[in-house]
């Protein structure tokens, strides 16, 4: 945990600021030491980062100064504008002032000239906000920083209206009768409000609630509910059910098809939920309504459930698969509802349950895939090679680890799912006092260990990291990190050094006084990468020797095609230069120039690119994709010298079935090409139960095989070949093997031997272990921070090569430190890549991912999915669909691969610094528990733009936030934050008092007065609640009481149902206050979404909560 020294002085206390007084201005100012204060009268503003806060009169902001913050040590100025009637106006971007006048109070116009000159003239670096008329004062327009949207009223347009029966306005209105779906023509008019949004390029979305709030319709999705509103059918788009009566949910039907359908038990715990396509996963919940089993509609048949349980704290201990006979659902649940599922800590004496008691159900059958540990470290008994967990001594690093570790996790044990690997990956963590994780140290699965040490610095920023590793072949490899950090924690150095061989730099870092990283600097002075940005922060550009990019956000090539405004780029213009194969000289290639155009719902219709011949331009290749309802999905791809035509067949489904391909069959000028065997209309893609792709025919795949996390264990080839991956309980890939069959039938002497049927076969495997990686047995390559490097086994050193991103994360250049450009790639939009010269040394590709082409597979593995750039389609169902009904479970990037990516597969669970800044998202999705880590942690687990999760919250940086003590200020960031990144109109936080959620630490009373003291004005009054709402003027102030991360809002889902749903919709834009309506805001959070991913404590409470206030208001 770490530790800070805060001052808040106000005016009055002895603290002079030059110039401040004669402004006369209240402020408050905040000290954040990065470095350890034994006299807080000799604090040096180099290593004590101050933050002034100015306000007027009335206690509004008006201006804060984050002092000396910039890398020239100057100070950075944001300043709120008010209209006449007290409303916010205008909130300027930031602007560096070095005028010597340290912490000042600067006057606004002085600001706003600085602000034009530093924008390079730019008048309008602020966002405007425009209110109607009413009471209700509700902003009707808001324009944000830049000449180009002020100057053709490019805004965001906001409107509130009523529904209608008929036009665009009206909602089909549908019921739940008996178990089904009821369709009784459209609602009435007037009977849901509308909120109408419209973003700069006029994309609207329409979103319809109902008088208690619950969603009706949004984007074109409708939702219905039953009688006690609960959520039970989700109707996508696509789904058009045109008569009234009643639908069934019957396999084949539009409704089993398309829809989402859920049913609950009378603790509001969802039971079934069917998703697209697929038959229903069950759920079955113990007493405290914790989730204990969970069967999909693959493990149906086998009858083999996934299960959990939990230790006396609900804290997960066991988790794995069960086979359950004779008993069906509705049995289960009604077994498990009565008994409390909870195991114990036993040692040895039960090491069948890995070192756990096994008292509850179930009890037989069991496959333990995977145990957790807390508390201390007796689980190092359970395992024959527990002293390699041990801790370790390093010169440079801590000699002791902190010994009180209550409510910490130590340790886990995990399995593959190959049954024929019995070695189970332990790992023990070790913390210091601060809750760091220092030391982590585990077996991996090619005879070895993998050990890492870290070191940090006052603030908890990561100095230096040691990794130690071995395997069977290896008898230890070294590779050490360091990094510096300038005076404000921003990372300017890295290094690494492999076997304490010479340390090579990996990256030099510049940032601009907005903190934006401005310049890049290589390895060994190979090149600097530099960097550019509009006003909004989009980046504009790249430039380096090797590889130059320009985004475009208006004109294209001079021509006004299209002028995207709302952050999709128009085009972009890039070109490479690379080491011609015949002369070996360095050779620029020619630039590409890429026109975008969008469709209605924002989404990739069309990409043009063109090349400059000297007298013209000229296209040589196109994409062009075309959608909409229909079952049919047109992709048209130009190459150079040929051309494929795809039409999709997706049925009344999601899934693809068939395609209808013109054009040539042989695209020579791009090696990957998607080639149709059969005639059109015959079904060739085939499905199992959980949706995942299981038969490809034209790619010759006869079978694909999963285990329960959706991933493949094998893939077969119809002549006999194969790929065979080995993941571990937490989806981690660890190795694949392959199978190459060939009808050759003459074999050299030495040759691989033959089958039985007399074909060739070649096998062959590569190990991933870690950041290491293997080739049937011998070290590779090891993976570095943006790069990797080709080992020597013989020198015990290797070749660091490094990559060159664009904008979006794909990697385009393969740099050696040696010899110079090694590889380079361009991409077609969805990724597929091409090359003048030969893609052999690298496969990660496309968005970082692994290209996977054996057997003429091509698909990337994203981690938590598979993904095919040829189709622009992932091969399995999207595990967060149902954070996106309105798009097919199996689209990528939102199907605009230019503004999104996806590196995983899912959303991203949100990593936060210790100051509540937002650092990146892993592969377990926008949801759940949040951590708190550091930037150069993050970087160091980013390999390829993803972070990984397990081995990102095993580091000794990172921490779950229940365990870790954050400053107010911190924990007013990250509550902000989560809330604005929900996409729940009715979480438009544009009404949150002074932008933040406020944070009470204590009330303090002076004279007849009380304040509460904490940060963003927090509300005082802590008897009654936890969190509180009250209205200033139009704005809405939340205060929650100091960490309350530690008791509950600690995941993304309390926040937004806590205080999003309840504060700030229900007390504070509803206005449901008071025991005639408070029970109403109980309601809503029940009613949406993120309830369901509440942890059961909150859930039983709010439930609680709402039969409480619920009765009062019927004066009960």
């Amino acid at each position: 945990m770490k530790r800070y020294l805060i001052f808040i002085l106000f005016i009055g206390f002895v603290l002079l600021i030059t110039n401040a007084q004669s402004h006369m201005q209240n402020y408050i100012r905040t000290f954040t030491p990065r470095v350890t204060v034994a006299d807080a009268t000799t604090i040096s503003p180099e290593y004590v980062p101050a933050v002034t806060n100015y306000f007027d009169g009335l206690g509004r902001p008006i201006q804060t100064i984050y002092e000396g913050i910039t890398p020239q040590s100057t100070d950075l100025v944001t300043m709120i504008e008010y209209d006449s009637i007290g409303r916010v106006s205008k909130e300027w971007l930031p602007v560096p002032i070095s005028d010597g006048l340290t912490a000042a109070y600067r006057d606004p116009s002085y600001v706003k000239s600085q602000s034009v000159s530093f924008y390079d003239g730019d008048a309008y670096a602020y966002t405007q906000i425009a209110y109607d008329s009413s009471p209700l004062k509700r902003i009707l327009k808001k324009t944000g920083p830049g000449a180009s949207w002020h100057v053709n009223d490019k805004s965001v347009r906001l409107d509130y209206l009523t529904n209608t029966t008929t036009g665009i306005l009206s909602v089909p209105y549908y019921t739940v009768e008996g178990g089904k779906l009821k369709k009784s023509g459209n609602y009435p008019i007037g009977t849901l409000y509308v909120n109408v949004t419209k973003d700069e390029d006029g994309i609207t979305v329409y979103e319809f609630t109902d008088t208690e709030g619950k969603r009706i319709r949004y984007k074109n999705v409708d939702y219905v509910y039953d009688n006690l509103g609960h959520l039970r059918y989700v109707l996508p788009p696509r789904l058009q059910l045109k008569a009234d009566g009643f639908y069934e949910v019957t396999p084949g039907s539009d409704l089993y098809n398309l829809a989402f359908v859920y049913t609950y038990d009378k603790r509001g715990n969802c039971l079934t939920k069917k998703l697209p396509g697929i038959a229903p996963i069950y759920y079955v919940y113990d007493r405290a309504d914790r989730l204990i089993l969970v069967q999909t509609p693959n493990q149906r048949p086998h009858a083999e459930w996934s299960f959990t349980k939990y230790d006396i704290y609900s804290r997960p201990v066991l988790s794995g698969t069960v086979i359950l006979q004779n008993k069906n659902h509705s049995q289960l649940q009604d077994e498990y509802c009565n008994i409390l599922v909870r195991e114990y800590f036993v040692g040895v004496s039960q090491a069948n349950c890995w070192g756990y008691s096994n008292e509850t159900l179930p009890t037989t059958n069991l496959t333990v895939l995977k145990a957790d540990y807390y508390d201390d470290y007796g689980f190092k008994a359970l395992t024959s090679f527990g002293s390699i967990l041990d801790y370790q001594v390093r010169s440079g690093f801590l000699s002791t680890h902190y010994p009180i570790l209550t409510g910490a996790h130590t340790g886990s044990a995990v399995k593959t799912f190959d049954n024929s690997i019995t070695t189970l990956l332990y790992t023990a963590y070790y913390y210091d006092i601060k809750g760091h994780l220092i030391q982590q140290r585990g077996n991996n699965l090619i005879g070895g260990y993998d050990h890492f040490y870290t070191s940090y610095d006052f603030s908890g920023e990561p100095l230096e990291i040691l990794h130690e590793h071995s395997s069977s072949q290896i008898s230890l490899l070294t590779e050490r990190y360091s990094y510096e950090y300038d005076h404000r924690g921003r990372l300017i150095n890295a290094t690494h050094s492999l076997n304490d061989r010479s340390t090579v730099y990996i990256g030099h870092y510049s940032y601009d006084n907005l903190g934006r990283l401005i310049s890049f600097g290589l390895f060994y002075n190979l090149s600097d990468i530099n960097y550019s940005y509009n006003i909004r922060s989009w980046q504009t550009g790249i430039s380096s020797i090797y590889y130059r990019e320009s985004v475009h956000y208006g004109k294209w090539l001079g021509r006004i095609l299209h002028e995207p405004y709302n952050g999709n780029p128009s085009g972009v213009s890039y070109s490479t230069s690379y080491i011609d194969p015949v002369s070996h000289a360095l050779k620029e290639s020619e630039t590409i120039h890429q026109h975008y155009s969008y469709g209605e719902q924002d989404e990739l219709v069309g990409a043009t690119s063109v090349t400059f011949d000297g007298s013209g331009f000229s296209a040589t290749n196109q994409l062009k994709e075309e959608g909409g309802s229909s079952p049919y999905l047109r992709l048209l791809r130009y190459y150079k010298n040929n051309s494929e035509d795809y039409a999709y067949l997706e049925s009344s489904s999601n899934r693809l079935e068939s395609i209808h391909e013109d054009g040539d069959d042989d695209v020579s000028s791009l090696p990957i090409q998607f080639v149709t065997k059969y005639p059109d209309g015959t079904p060739t893609f085939f499905y199992d139960a959980n949706g995942n792709l299981s038969k490809e025919l034209n790619r010759g795949i006869t079978e694909i095989d999963y285990n329960i996390l959706n991933l493949p264990n094998r893939i077969t080839f119809e002549n006999g070949s194969d790929i065979r991956f080995t993941y571990d309980a937490d989806g981690v890939k660890h190795r694949a093997d392959y199978k190459t069959v060939s009808n050759q039938i003459l074999v050299p002497i030495g040759a691989p031997s033959l089958t039985g049927s007399g074909s060739l076969l070649v096998q062959h495997h590569t190990d991933y272990c870690g950041n290491f990686i293997y080739e049937d047995g011998v070290l590779k390559k090891i993976r570095i921070d943006g790069g990797y490097i080709n080992y020597n086994a013989s020198t015990g050193g290797g070749e660091y090569c490094y990559y060159i991103k664009d904008r979006m994360g794909n990697n385009r250049v393969v740099l050696s430190a040696a010899r110079g450009v090694i590889q380079y790639a361009d991409y077609y939009p969805y990724g597929i890549p091409f090359s003048e010269i030969p893609m052999e040394e690298d496969n990660f590709l496309h968005a970082g991912k692994e290209l996977e082409k054996m057997h003429g597979l091509y698909w990337y593995d994203n981690g938590k999915r598979w993904y095919d750039p040829i189709l622009c389609r992932f091969t399995t169902m999207d595990p967060l669909c149902e954070q996106f009904y309105d798009k097919n479970p199996y689209s990528y990037c939102a199907e605009n691969p230019m503004k999104y990516g996806d590196p995983t597969g899912e959303l991203a669970s949100p990593y936060y610094d210790i100051d509540g800044n937002f650092l990146g998202v892993d592969e377990n999705g926008f949801s759940g528990n949040i951590y708190i880590t550091d930037s150069k942690t993050v970087d160091k687990y980013s390999k390829d733009n993803i972070i990984n999760s397990k081995a990102i919250q095993a580091d000794k940086n990172t921490t779950f936030v229940r365990s870790v003590s954050l400053t107010v200020a911190a924990e007013s960031h990250i509550y902000t934050d989560v809330l604005k990144k929900s996409s729940d109109p009715n979480l438009d936080m544009s009404r949150l008092y002074n932008g933040e959620i406020s944070v009470l630490e204590k009330p303090v009373t002076r004279g007849n007065d009380t304040y509460g003291k904490g940060y963003n004005d927090p509300y005082p009054d802590r008897r009654q609640a936890k969190y509180t709402e009250i209205d200033v003027g139009e704005e809405i102030k939340v205060t929650v009481s100091v960490r309350s991360y530690v008791t509950d809002l600690y995941t993304v889902e309390s926040i937004w149902n806590q205080l999003g749903i309840h504060e700030y919709y229900g007390h504070g834009i509803k206005g449901w206050k008071g025991d005639k309506d408070h029970w109403r805001c109980y309601q809503a959070q029940m009613k949406h979404p993120s309830y369901r991913k509440l942890p059961q404590d909150q859930k039983k409470e709010i439930y609680g909560r709402y039969n409480e206030f619920y009765k009062k208001s019927q004066g009960y």
